[in-house]
């Protein structure tokens, strides 16, 4: 089973105030709202919204019995493309976990192979 959570900061605005603009992790909603409430209170004229981004999404795979995936993604139709095809691969029964591949950059598989394979050649 996997799902998809936006994990983007909060953005508390104040209109025709930007020094009052604050922002706040994705995984602090309470002390976004808090902020809200005390701008409400000490601005009460003035427009206040808080509003998530949408630039950082998480998809968590589990499955029972085995350890769980977590991989962020910068768009939600990123997400939501490798969601599905996680899906896919699971009902099809070749699921493979991508999370040690995704740590990996082609630099890294560079030197690995210049230090593994080429004294071999």
């Amino acid at each position: 089973m996997s799902s998809i959570q936006n994990r983007s900061a909060y953005v508390v605005t104040v209109r025709k105030h930007p020094d009052l603009t604050r922002r706040f992790p994705g995984a602090n909603l309470k002390a976004a709202k808090a902020y809200l409430l005390e701008m409400r209170t000490l601005h009460p004229t003035l427009k206040v919204d808080v509003t998530q981004e949408g630039n950082t999404f998480q998809v968590k795979v589990r499955n029972k019995g085995k350890t769980g995936q977590t991989l962020t993604f910068g768009s939600l139709g990123e997400a939501d493309k490798f969601m599905k095809e996680i899906d896919a691969q699971q009902s099809r029964g070749v699921f493979r976990d991508y999370t040690a591949a995704f740590g990996v950059t082609t630099a890294q598989l560079i030197e690995r192979y210049i230090e593994e394979e080429c004294p071999k050649l």
